[in-house]
């Protein structure tokens, strides 16, 4: 990834996972799986000229259900904030689409652009999360998720490997958690046996797949 950032191909790469992602979700759809689906958006993939014209092509042509599209964004993203960039986040979130900011903590952090671009959700890093046992660690983490919940902003957990952890989590009202003790990265078609055996969810308050 680092790579195809710095070579530029990470533009193709990207238009690539957003038309998988959305053809993926209406197949779903199809079979009665309307689930949120969260897509990882790049900095130079959103701020390319005709991104919400594509996005909106792509919606048009699979006909999905908007409101259950989540974009994940990295907080560097508004290192190069200007006008453009919010024009783009207002747009998309009038087609109903939410955002989240991911691995949040740990890049340019800032009260500022909470306060100015609409953010839905905040995902705390997996470093703070590891580290939830120390007393510095406990005070970033509890930070956060009061932050968010004051400015009404969902909070994801990421990293959630113990049951500890998530007892903690949910002792602070956090949102939701993602993480190894849910499940390990799976392809498409592990998912759905598993959806489709309705395994219990040990997901804070929704089912959620990230891709």
């Amino acid at each position: 990834m680092p790579t195809a950032e710095q070579n530029g191909f990470i533009v193709e790469l990207g238009r690539w996972v957003l038309k998988s992602a959305i053809r993926h979700k209406k197949r779903w759809e199809e079979k009665g799986i309307d689930i949120k689906l969260a897509i990882n958006i790049a900095a130079k993939q959103i701020q390319q000229e005709g991104f919400i014209e594509h996005l909106q092509n792509l919606l048009e042509e699979h006909q999905v259900n908007h409101s259950n599209i989540t974009f994940e964004i990295t907080e560097y993203i508004f290192l190069n904030s200007n006008q453009n960039l919010h024009k783009t986040f207002t747009a998309i979130k009038e087609l109903g689409i939410e955002v989240s900011l991911d691995d949040f903590g740990t890049g340019y952090s800032s009260l500022s652009y909470l306060k100015a671009f609409p953010v839905d959700t905040l995902k705390i890093d997996k470093a703070f999360i590891d580290d939830y046992s120390s007393e510095e660690g406990l005070i970033f983490i509890e930070t956060i998720i009061k932050m968010a919940q004051t400015l009404q902003i969902k909070v994801v957990a990421e990293g959630v490997e113990t049951v500890e952890q998530l007892s903690y989590l949910k002792a602070l009202n956090c949102d939701l958690f993602q993480g190894y003790l849910c499940s390990k990265p799976t392809t498409v078609q592990e998912f759905e046996i598993l959806y489709t055996k309705q395994i219990p969810s040990v997901e804070l308050s929704q089912q959620a797949l990230e891709i």
